[in-house]
Formats: structure tokens, sequence, C-alpha cells
């Protein structure tokens, strides 16, 4: 009888439907919902400070198309709400493989996280005192409150129109033993392409919403490079390129990875506004040893760091960067997508050879990095990074430089200073505190290798 009931009842509801689809006159449309992009950063209570990261971003979504909301936190079950109603989300702030904080809570065990999540678990959240809101069933996994996960999407249902998620904070590429990886579970449930970190990533630290240095500026750049229509990959090395030419470091943000659901999750293009849909771009490699000879498409001047260059885009996605000199100092190209990587350790490094000793004769830049096409052999992105300097040039010991570095951190339990330089010499000082296991905490304090000034105070 129950089962008649039901039957019936379905039949009613499918008899209103259609009778109300008929009444509603045939010149009248419904407006499809604007695209809408929400970025999520905010100031943590260790002063790491995301909030430059996210509203540049969402500024840049809105150039573009998106109706965009960027949030000073968020708690994890309206961050997972997000997800089913954007084209993009992007997060920035503190996390570790499979897990990412979205906001503070009074106390730690009280903090919003967003965690992947093993495919196939149910979850039912408990309170901090053990409570469940409702009966289990057998298998059922007890989690904290204040959590949400990733798994629990319907897969190609839920997030199927999330055309880019950003996951940026440490590790968020890598896979937890008990949560598995945001990447994967992002892509079993339909996400065109997610981007996360395999390690240490850093932001300002003090609480400067201005501070647009580190991550900060990786961030803002990334944001001036999307509206043009670069792709997610490009956007991310060009980046990363203008964060080593104004800082000599990328500060962990090289390390970033992409998978998902489209054919070609690193070719996904931000501009205009779209959802996530399979896409069918094939990039290619270029020969390695000539791209300078492409013809240009476009050529204009840029200021990095308060240092002039120029930025010239040529045919087949090539772009490269020349100093006032007109030296190379930057090459961005395609990478391959077809084919098997058959390129050994030994071919990789003649190639680099190879640009190396292209460039030996010019002034200025002791390291290269190079990064070479383990398919086709091809340079697909380098950098020039400045002259190491003697030891000698430097007036502050490293006892020094971590006596003055260790007033930005309490209770570090390890550190590593060691000499660099960009413009002058400097010691990067890491202060680690092992007290949480959940997050890295790492302070990286800049320390004046000459006069033992502070240049800069950031954090993972």
């Amino acid at each position: 009888m129950r089962r008649r009931l039901i039957a019936s009842l379905r039949l009613i509801f499918v008899a209103l439907v259609l009778i109300a689809g008929l009444l509603v006159p045939r010149d009248v449309r419904v407006a499809a919902a604007p695209l809408s992009a929400i970025t999520i950063g905010r100031l943590f209570n260790d002063t790491m400070d995301t909030r430059l990261s996210a509203q540049r971003v969402a500024d840049a979504l809105t150039t573009s198309g998106y109706a965009t909301s960027y949030r000073g936190g968020r708690s994890a079950t309206d961050t997972w709400s997000d997800g089913q109603r954007s084209a993009v989300l992007a997060l920035f702030g503190h996390s570790n493989a499979a897990i990412f904080q979205t906001d503070e809570g009074p106390t730690d065990p009280e903090d919003e996280i967003i965690a992947a999540g093993t495919t196939g678990t149910l979850t039912a959240q408990t309170n901090t005192a053990g409570a469940t809101g409702g009966l289990l069933d057998a298998g059922v996994s007890i989690v904290p409150a204040h959590w949400a996960f990733w798994k629990d999407y319907l897969p190609y249902v839920d997030v199927d129109d999330v055309l880019v998620a950003i996951l940026a904070g440490c590790f968020t590429a890598n896979t937890d033993p008990g949560l598995g990886n945001f990447l994967d579970v992002g892509r079993e449930r339909g996400m065109d392409s997610l981007v996360g970190w395999t390690g240490l990533v850093f932001y300002p630290s003090g609480g400067c919403v201005d501070c647009n240095y580190s991550g900060n500026y990786f961030w803002d750049r990334f944001a001036s490079y999307v509206p043009t229509g670069d792709t997610v990959s490009v956007a991310l090395a060009k980046a990363r390129a203008d964060l080593v030419t104004k800082e000599g470091s990328a500060g962990g943000w090289d390390t970033w990875y992409v998978r998902g659901a489209a054919a070609f999750p690193a070719d996904v293009r931000l501009a205009p506004a779209s959802s996530g849909q399979p896409l069918n771009s094939k990039p290619f490699g270029i020969e390695p040893f000539h791209p300078l000879s492409l013809p240009i498409a476009n050529a204009s001047p840029t200021s990095i760091g308060g240092s002039q260059f120029t930025d010239v885009q040529a045919q087949g996605g090539v772009f490269y960067r020349l100093d006032p000199s007109g030296d190379l100092v930057a090459l961005i190209a395609p990478s391959s997508t077809q084919g098997t990587a058959e390129l050994t350790e030994q071919d990789a490094l003649s190639r680099a050879w190879a640009w190396r000793s292209l460039l030996g004769g010019v002034p200025g830049p002791a390291l290269l990095t190079i990064e070479v096409d383990a398919r086709t052999g091809s340079v697909i992105y380098l950098v020039a990074t400045d002259v190491k300097p003697e030891e000698s040039a430097f007036a502050l010991s490293r006892a020094d430089a971590i006596r003055i570095a260790g007033r930005f951190a309490t209770d570090w339990s390890r550190v590593d200073a060691s000499q660099d330089v960009w413009g002058r010499p400097r010691w990067v000082v890491r202060l680690y505190r092992d007290r949480d296991a959940r997050f890295p905490d790492v302070t990286e304090v800049l320390v004046d290798g000459v006069t033992g000034s502070i240049l800069s105070v950031r954090k993972t």
C-alpha cells in the first residue's frame, strides 16, 4: 500500500509540473544566473595574511566577466556549498595534504577545515562533546565538527560546473593516507582543473593587508595575466618568473601541480568567463634552441620590482622577457601533452647546458633555472637569477642573523639559515615550530647580510 501511495504522489507531482509548464507564456525567458567566482583568504591568528591574494584574484575574475565574491574567512560548510555554485573557487591560507583551513575558531579544534576525504565513505560530524547529530549507519566515520569533505560531492553533479579550483597553500597537491588527495577527489567529481602545491609556500606575515610581496605578489601577478586570456599554467609560470625577478626566490610557489577532469586541465582559461566543461586544446613544445627566432606577436614594456623589462609574446604560445640590455631573463613555452616521457636525466641536462652555453657570454646571471619537456626535450621554462656573492660580502654572522630573526617567532624548535643575494647579501632564516602537526608552521625572515635590517617576514 505504501509503495502505491508513493507512486501516486509522484504521478500527481509530475502532472502539476506539466500543468505549470503549460501555464507559462511562451515568450517568458528565465535569465541565467551569472557565473560566480569565490575567493577566500584572511588574516590568521598567527599573522599570516592572505587577504590581498584573495582580493586581487577576485578583482581579476570580475574583469573577466564573473560575478565575484571575496570572503575574509568562511565556514567549512559554507565553503563546501560555494563549490556547488562556483565556476571558480580559490582558497588562500593554511593547509596540508588533503586539508585546508578556511577560517579560525576560538580554539584549534574549532578551526574551519575543508578536507578531500577518501572516496566512497560517508561521514557524520560530531561536536566537541562527542555527541552526533543523528543515528549512525555501519561503516560511517566520526569526524570533528567544523569540517566538510569534497568526497561528499556527488560525482559530475554537484561541482561539474567548477572550471578551476585553486588550493593556494602548503602540500595541497600531496596525498594523506587517510583523507586522500584534493586533486584526485576533485577530478573524480568533475572539476575541470585543480591547482595544488607539493611543498611549503609563503605569504606575508604581520597583518599588513597591503604587503605585496611573496605569495601576495605571486597572486597579484597571476591576476594581471588572467584577464588577457592566458591559460592557467601560463599565468602561473609568468607569475613565478615575476616573483623570482623581483625577489630572487619563488618562495615555494614554483611547486604547483595541475590535474582535473578536462582533457588538458593546465590549458583551461579563466577569461572570458565560462563554466566547467571538457576542453580540447593541444599545446606543443617548441624547438628548444630557436625560440627567439619565432615571429613576434606583441612586445610591451613592463616593470617588475622597480626594474624595467620588455615582455615579448611570440607565435606558438612562447613568452619571453628581456632586460634593458636585451639579455634574456625569462622564457615560458607550452609543454606537450601527447606521447610518452622518454627523455633521460642526462638528456635533460644536455639540453639545459646548451642553453647555459648560449648565455655563457652574457654578463649577469650566474644561475639559470631551466625546465625541459620530458617528451620532446623542448625547454619550456627558464629564469635567470643574480650572481652569488663571496662569503666575505656578509658582515653579519649566521648567529647574529638567527638572533635577529628570532624576534618574529616564539617557541621555535629548530632553525636553518642560508646565505643568499638579491641586489645585496641577505640571510634567509627559517624558524620551525613543531607543536601543531596539523599545518606546517614556518616563519621565514630575510635579514640584510650587511646591516642586519629586516627585509621581509613571511609565513606558511
